[in-house]
């Protein structure tokens, strides 16, 4: 029914409804000037007419989506587009007073009636689960994605954020459909609303464990994990052990930033349901089914956070990684590059063995989490300008990189170590040729554990050499000159047949010097005494150079 054209138009209509009350509830709650093109008269006249809509026209439309809601409940047929703009349009309302006066009164049939079965994995995404599961996880992690679900579970939260009295009234809904199924006999449970119902706790986990606003966060382990959560990690129905997985995560990723510093975390109160959980979500790791199996390895991620799983694991680290490389590499599940990382910071020693195919696929991810950046149109064409969350990604990245580096960088893994470096070149590489200032201190830091481990200057560091000399010119200086000893402090101990030997390096150096020694101490305005201490470091690095010379 979704192709159908009255369909069509009904998903046109409801976008459009969305789109217009955003624009005029913005207008209605604006206490901005006017527009530079706006005269008095017309920012009069648009704040009437936003508020006639607001007053006289939104009251109807909700009056008619609660109806579309009746009928849902009553066995009518909405297409999922309908359902996101619902949801999108009861999120807005519920953040202004006029409009949550509408919307209050009907929490409850919202909650039961609208929000529980949209959050029902439909026969679309069961076929999606089994015949594309690379594409159900990365529309699951993406961000981007817009489904009547994602936009369910925003409604849910929002609710609980902004009208702390749902809360209550959620989590009582939510308790009954649990112990329902766990009262029922087998063969008369439904693992659909149950898997919804746990969906709606993943929503609202922050909520929950507010503890002076919740009931509920003192009793997690023995009301929710022991009766309703760990049972389904062995359950028949794959979607519910992904589930399970996915609350357990939830949870143990949770953190509050404590007035005065530090942080608060979800702690098992009893180790051994902390254990057993944990072997439990371990053996999901080798499950047959893709979906479950990378929930799993991301939830072993966030169990990795409680140091007393840490010695449970270790036996497990070698073929955890193997599963990992195959997620990352064949299937192309980039999101998993984290769990990586955090295996490899907690045990270094163990997983050097894998350093190169770990380096090639770090590498690999790093380039594309920057090349992505720069194909949007929102993002400069230099990377130093990158979206922090964007840059932060690939620093990761790095910092993994970085703690396999040390990992290998031994005498009596001396081979190895070359391969790796030659694994992960080309991240660097780009790092440098592209001028990814964050990037470039963990260059430099790789650059230093391989030579003060070979004792020599690398095929790798050779070939990163160029680059880090041409980042030294006069436009850049200003921004990287501090790091300059830093870098080249390695080459010049290590590397003098590189630099003795290649006329176009000590050409580059001999400008570097003129750059420190000859530019201006100011470029403009008055002296300072900073200044004169800038350029006094200057001229020291200078010198310095030219006696390595």
């Amino acid at each position: 029914m979704e192709g159908q054209p009255i369909w069509g138009a009904k998903n046109w209509a409801y976008k459009n409804v969305y789109k217009i009350t955003q624009r005029y509830r913005d207008a209605y709650e604006s206490r901005q000037a006017a527009r530079s093109t706006e005269t008095p008269e017309q920012l009069q006249k648009r704040k009437e007419v936003s508020e006639a809509f607001i007053l006289q026209f939104l009251p109807e439309i909700f009056e008619t989506y609660m109806r579309q809601i009746d009928a849902l409940s009553n066995g009518q047929w909405i297409s999922s587009k309908c359902k996101l703009y619902i949801s999108k349009l009861i999120t807005v309302g519920i953040n202004y007073k006029d409009t949550w006066k509408l919307i209050r009164p009907r929490t409850q049939q919202i909650i039961v009636n609208f929000i529980f079965p949209t959050l029902f994995l439909t026969e679309q995404d069961m076929d999606m689960w089994e015949d594309a599961p690379i594409e159900y996880i990365m529309e699951k992690n993406s961000f981007f994605e817009q489904s009547s679900a994602r936009s369910a579970r925003e409604l849910v939260n929002q609710l609980v954020q902004k009208r702390k009295a749902t809360f209550e009234p959620i989590m009582q809904f939510v308790n009954l459909i649990l112990a329902e199924y766990q009262n029922s006999p087998p063969e008369l449970r439904n693992p659909l609303k149950k898997d919804a119902a746990l969906n709606i706790i993943t929503c609202i986990v922050d909520f929950i464990m507010k503890e002076k606003s919740s009931p509920f966060s003192s009793v997690i382990e023995e009301q929710l994990f022991v009766p309703h959560v760990l049972p389904e990690l062995s359950s028949p129905h794959p979607y519910l052990q992904e589930r399970a997985c996915e609350v357990l995560r939830s949870f143990l990723l949770w953190r509050k930033i404590k007035v005065g510093g530090g942080k608060n975390t979800f702690e098992f109160k009893n180790s051994q349901i902390l254990r057993d959980s944990f072997i439990s979500v371990l053996t999901l790791v080798q499950h047959p089914k893709l979906p479950v199996q990378a929930e799993a390895t991301s939830t072993v991620e966030a169990f990795l956070l409680h140091d007393e799983v840490l010695p449970l694991f270790e036996e497990h680290v070698p073929q955890t990684i193997k599963i990992l490389l195959n997620l990352t590499s064949v299937h192309k599940l980039d999101s998993l590059s984290s769990v990586l990382a955090t295996i490899v910071g907690k045990f270094p020693k163990i997983v050097s063995p894998f350093a190169v195919e770990l380096g090639q696929q770090l590498s690999h991810e790093y380039i594309k989490i920057l090349e992505e950046a720069t194909k949007n149109e929102e993002f400069t064409t230099m990377l130093s300008d990158l979206e922090e969350a964007q840059s932060d990604a690939a620093l990761g990245l790095l910092e993994t990189m970085c703690t396999l580096m040390d990992a290998v960088a031994k005498p009596e893994t001396k081979p190895l170590q070359i391969q790796y470096e030659q694994s992960i070149f080309p991240a660097l590489e780009y790092a440098l040729k592209n001028f990814h200032l964050d990037s470039f201190d963990h260059v430099f830091e790789i650059v230093e554990a391989s030579a003060n481990s070979l004792k020599t200057i690398s095929p790798m560091a050779a070939a990163l050499f160029p680059y880090i000399l041409d980042n030294f010119n006069e436009e850049n200086f200003d921004i990287i000159g501090d790091s300059i000893e830093n870098a080249l402090d390695d080459y010049f101990i290590y590397g003098q047949e590189l630099i003795g030997n290649n006329s176009e390096n000590l050409k580059k150096i001999f400008g570097i010097l003129q750059i420190l020694m000859e530019r201006p101490l100011v470029t403009g305005g008055d002296l300072t005494n900073e200044d004169t201490l800038e350029k006094e470091e200057e001229i020291r690095i200078g010198c310095l150079i030219m006696e390595k010379l």
